[in-house]
């Protein structure tokens, strides 16, 4: 049976989906335990221990309560876990997120490579600018707490689910200046003459932003759809967010006739959120020389007690693939397929990738959910991917997930992050650079 074939067949009737009536409310802890300790297939791989986890969930919420509070914290719980494939969903969780990261204090900050937290970005309309708060300033206080303490006191529960530590690190300084409307924050800062001073900033009323602009591309190349165009020099830069059949039909109608007149390629794929794993595989036969194993799916039974192929995907090169330089840029917010695309073109000799960061880490096959009505719906998992050895492939075990690390790893000071954050996007100018060396 083949890959696409198999995945319709489960997404036809999929028996992995369970809705649980509840007659009270004592029975929907076990049950969500139960129903993914069977069919979620990292268990081992991870060192997830469900039922701690069940017996953390019942810690939280000793009156078994499906109140706002206790679903947040069950939120919070969902995201502690190393799976960025992991989601929890209410019908009113644009309300829940309004009311908690509705505010924000005028800046954004970031670690800089001496562990230090300086503002990369700040509003100068702002009441943050107007009591002396500049770019690269070192923050030293927050509530009363040193930075460390501060940002492994903040919670996640909102926008990526991160799969590894380098993405909830970026994501915990984010979020430490949302928050809810109204609510102040006592902090310290080390100005650029070297004095600390203390202030207190109030959230005031602005959009939700769930990852800093220096993690998204769509803040420095306009707009966020696919894109093809011929720079300078003749290098082509093509930004590819996913693949979809959609996506296939733009790069066979767009990009491919007009490759071959290019020196050099730039692929960015810091937004792709992945798609169809058959698609990817076919795209990146375009730049292959020879075949490459892309994967095995391996999914759960409904009982759990043992593990159904669901075919192969193998990349094989096209009769005239372009062979000149490649960078492939990515990131954290690379997802499933698009980490899978940049791992197999890697092993090519004229192709590397370029990034800050790992890619998400986050490489399986969906397809789970519990949904208990009126309360919530949980999503999970049902199987993975593996290379010709039997190996699991992208989700590393552990708390520091897995992805796919860049050939060409640039380590970015807070100065660095600040100008990305302005919309100047060093990874795609040293992309550019690399490819005219």
């Amino acid at each position: 049976m083949s890959l696409v074939v198999a995945i319709s067949t489960i997404l036809a009737c999929n028996p992995y989906q369970r809705t649980i009536h509840l007659d009270h409310q004592d029975g929907f802890i076990p049950t969500i335990v139960e129903e993914i300790a069977i069919h979620y297939p990292f268990t081992g791989h991870k060192a997830i221990d469900w039922t701690a986890f069940g017996q953390e969930l019942n810690t939280r919420l000793p009156d078994k309560r499906l109140d706002d509070l206790s679903y947040l914290k069950i939120r919070e719980l969902i995201y502690n876990l190393p799976d960025g494939r992991i989601n929890i969903q209410r019908q009113d969780d644009t309300r829940l997120r309004e009311q908690e990261l509705g505010g924000y204090l005028g800046f954004d900050m970031a670690i800089d490579q001496d562990g230090n937290y300086r503002v990369i970005h700040i509003d100068s309309s702002s009441h943050a600018w107007e009591k002396g708060l500049r770019p690269l300033n070192k923050i030293v206080g927050w509530k009363g707490e040193t930075m460390e303490v501060a940002a492994q006191n903040e919670n996640l529960r909102w926008g990526y689910h991160p799969a590894g530590i380098e993405l909830r690190e970026l994501l915990l300084t984010h979020f430490l200046t949302r928050g809810a409307v109204g609510q102040s924050v006592d902090l310290y800062f080390e100005n650029n003459t070297g004095n600390t001073r203390g202030i207190r900033l109030v959230f005031e009323t602005s959009a939700i932003q769930y990852v800093p602009d220096f993690l998204s591309m769509s803040n420095s190349s306009g707009g966020s759809g696919n894109r093809f165009e011929i720079l300078d020099n003749n290098i082509a830069s093509l930004r590819l967010n996913s693949f979809t059949p959609a996506d296939l039909g733009f790069f066979n109608q767009e990009v491919k006739p007009n490759l071959m007149t290019c020196e050099g390629l730039i692929i960015d794929l810091r937004e792709n959120e992945g798609g169809h794993d058959a698609i990817a595989a076919q795209i990146a036969a375009s730049f292959s020389t020879q075949e490459w194993f892309y994967e095995e799916v391996l999914v759960k039974s409904v009982a759990g007690d043992e593990w159904q192929s669901l075919g192969h995907v193998h990349v094989e090169p096209t009769d005239n693939p372009f062979t000149k330089p490649v960078i492939l840029v990515i990131g954290p917010l690379c997802i499933g397929p698009g980490e899978r695309f940049s791992q197999v073109l890697q092993q090519e000799t004229h192709i590397q990738s370029l990034g800050a960061w790992n890619t998400m880490g986050s490489f399986s096959f969906p397809g789970g959910s519990i949904k208990i009505p009126g309360c919530f719906e949980l999503h999970y998992p049902i199987g993975m991917s593996i290379d010709e050895s039997g190996v699991i492939l992208i989700e590393a075990p552990g708390e520091y997930g897995g992805g796919v690390y860049p050939d060409i790893r640039l380590n970015l000071d807070a100065a660095h992050l600040a100008a990305m954050e302005s919309g100047y996007d060093i990874l795609f100018e040293e992309a550019k650079n690399h490819l005219l060396r």
